[in-house]
């Protein structure tokens, strides 16, 4: 899990977080520390978006639960479909 400072200037930045599905395993723990670490994203950047896979629902529901908006035009990366997401801090 981590940011990708897009923009200091303009407060952009891209959160990323990769694991296996056993990380769903502590999905109560995610939803609880999740708020936090995007806290602390938003220290250095107002404004986080990225991408998520349309088909990986259970990260579309944690990013809601954290407080994104998932969701807008598909983009289509090596044959899979993703969907934004955002948040201003």
């Amino acid at each position: 899990m981590g940011l990708e400072v897009r923009s200091a200037i303009e407060g952009l930045g891209a959160p990323w977080m990769l694991a296996t599905d056993v990380a769903y395993r502590h999905a109560r723990d995610l939803i609880r520390i999740g708020p936090a670490i995007i806290a602390a994203m938003g220290d250095s950047t107002r404004h986080l978006a990225n991408v998520v896979s349309r088909d990986n629902l259970r990260a579309i529901r944690m990013l809601r639960r954290w407080g994104f908006e998932v969701g807008g035009e598909e983009t289509m990366i090596g044959g899979v479909a993703f969907l934004p997401f955002a948040m201003t801090c």
